[in-house]
């Protein structure tokens, strides 16, 4: 159901990222059912890893959209939407 979307997906979100310390989220927002994040990660690596929990073990899909150096971080660009979509 597509009411439970956007619950589900904060959701899905807080767990992955109680699994990847050092990510810290600038901005969300969500819209026509796609959640989209910006966020500072300690490196590639930890996006990644972020992006498999959430595709992994839920019913979302996440996409990296862009991962830039910035100093000693890494600023993303993450979309999440809903699986087969």
């Amino acid at each position: 159901a597509t009411d439970s979307l956007f619950p589900d997906a904060l959701d899905t979100l807080a767990k992955a990222f109680a699994r990847t310390p050092g990510i810290q989220m600038e901005s969300l927002s969500f819209r026509s059912g796609e959640l989209s994040l910006q966020f500072t990660a300690p490196d590639v690596a930890s996006l990644d890893k972020l992006r498999q929990i959430i595709s992994e073990a839920s019913r979302f899909s996440a996409d990296i959209q862009s991962a830039n150096p910035d100093n000693d971080l890494v600023k993303g660009r993450m979309l999440i939407v809903e699986a087969g979509e």
